[in-house]
């Protein structure tokens, strides 16, 4: 059976929701934590970061694409205390879906241009022609992939922060 998209988001609201089941971050992105239970689900989230030694992972990637680690980390921690780990669109990517997936939460479609910031044992992967399923399973089994799509995702947005506002006056 197929679902349209209206269909499934009233399903979700119905059911999945209502019962509790998903943290409430997961589902509303502007959710905004108290200062101390922000807190507590930051350091859990850095713990996390830590337990996997995905530090070393974002050193490198903050210093291959010239990005200011502790904002690589404070992005990725946020990522995680709203997002992870029982995000909806983790599982939501099964159905090809444009949906934010793993431990930094980008969208496929969001990060399928942006290869040419990757090492390149990444490059080989053929990413740009990877379906949005493909791709979030990728992600979301690639910790090192996630936290170079959020780098390039930073960096990116810093290559073109000018441009992007070129039709400003000083």
């Amino acid at each position: 059976m197929k679902l349209t998209r209206r269909q499934l988001q009233k399903y979700i609201k119905e059911s999945i929701f209502k019962k509790g089941n998903v943290k409430l971050g997961s589902i509303s992105p502007n959710y905004n934590f108290e200062a101390e239970e922000y807190k507590k689900l930051a350091t859990a989230a850095f713990n996390h970061y830590q337990s996997k030694n995905l530090m070393p992972v974002i050193l490198e990637v903050s210093k291959k694409l010239s990005i200011n680690e502790d904002i690589l980390l404070a992005i990725l921690i946020d990522a995680y205390v709203r997002m992870y780990p029982r995000a909806l669109s983790d599982v939501l990517i099964y159905f090809n879906l444009d949906q934010s997936v793993g431990i930094s939460q980008v969208k496929p479609g969001t990060v399928r241009s942006l290869t040419r910031y990757l090492p390149p044992e990444y490059r080989a992967l053929d990413i740009e022609n990877m379906s949005n399923r493909e791709l979030g399973l990728l992600i979301q089994n690639d910790d090192k992939l996630a936290i170079y799509f959020a780098g390039a995702v930073i960096r990116n947005t810093f290559n073109n922060w000018d441009s992007a506002f070129e039709w400003i006056e000083n």
